[in-house]
């Protein structure tokens, strides 16, 4: 919890005057359901894998429900059966007219969510990246991201895509 506790931090001191909405990963996945691979590579290994992850889960059970409300964090999600990014995307399709947002993340899926009026920012690279600087690296408007992830797969999350396209190739098409 400290780690993340620093990371708050961080993004209060970079973006002054903006909320924080905190998204949580639900332990029943939806994905899963529709795709059993899914992920099927980041399975503990050993009883003390196994051990690690339960006490990881304890532990952001207590950050989400005492320690983030008890210093005055109100926007704090979770839904069963939802990832945090797709609540991350949720909230930033809902965002008010005229309202501005940064995710906070190191998910490039999370990408495909760059408007005009939503950002992305790299806690471990500091790096803010916006839909202009998207389009102008990538070529491709931020909601094609998803069909770029699609053809070239995602070997984190155990997804395969198409044999010899990487990201580059995929935005290309």
């Amino acid at each position: 919890p400290f780690g993340f506790l620093r990371s708050v931090g961080v993004l209060k001191r970079e973006f002054p005057g903006y909320g924080i909405a905190f998204c949580f990963d639900s332990k029943h996945s939806k994905r899963k359901e529709l795709y059993p691979e899914y992920k099927s590579n980041r399975k503990p290994k050993d009883e003390e894998e196994l051990a690690a992850k339960k006490k990881l889960w304890k532990q952001i059970l207590r950050l989400r429900k005492e320690v983030l409300p008890a210093i005055g964090f109100q926007n704090v999600f979770l839904q069963r059966g939802m990832e945090a990014d797709d609540l991350i995307a949720a909230t930033c399709q809902n965002l008010p007219k005229g309202a501005e947002a940064v995710i906070a993340s190191a998910d490039r899926d999370l990408w495909q969510c760059l408007t005009g009026h939503v950002s992305w920012f790299n806690l471990r690279t500091k790096e803010l990246l916006t839909a202009k600087e998207f389009q102008k690296r990538w070529g491709i408007e931020p909601v094609q991201w998803p069909y770029c992830k699609a053809l070239a797969g995602d070997s984190s999350d155990n997804v395969l895509g198409v044999k010899g396209v990487g990201e580059l190739t995929a935005a290309r098409f």
